[in-house]
């Protein structure tokens, strides 16, 4: 099946959209699959590095790839004004998310 190439960042938000509830394993196929030097445009490549860095970065958490997934698209983070992570990395601060997600791994401290 031929895949159609990404060509902006709403391309990338779409092709995560239709993942929907697949397995881990799919999911995974799917993220390496996707060959980021096809994409076409310079802030498309950049978009979907980050959009992939901060799945890692949940998925070092101990999540499944599919439920990190779903993490990064739906779940409003407090400490980001409810913004999801898609939503920051939108914003140009996948740095901030993967900080963020990276923190949570060390655990609690006060």
């Amino acid at each position: 099946m031929a895949r159609a190439p990404i060509t902006d960042e709403q391309d990338f938000i779409d092709a995560l959209a239709r993942l929907g509830d697949i397995s881990a394993c799919a999911v995974a196929d799917v993220l390496a699959a996707w060959n980021l030097r096809s994409v076409r445009t310079e802030r498309a490549q950049e978009f979907a590095r980050n959009i992939v860095r901060v799945l890692q970065a949940a998925v070092d958490l101990g999540n499944d790839p599919a439920t990190a997934l779903s993490n990064i698209k739906n779940y409003p983070i407090r400490s980001f004004e409810n913004k999801t992570a898609l939503d920051m990395v939108e914003e140009g601060r996948t740095d901030d998310v993967v900080a963020y997600l990276q923190s949570l791994s060390a655990g609690y401290v006060g």
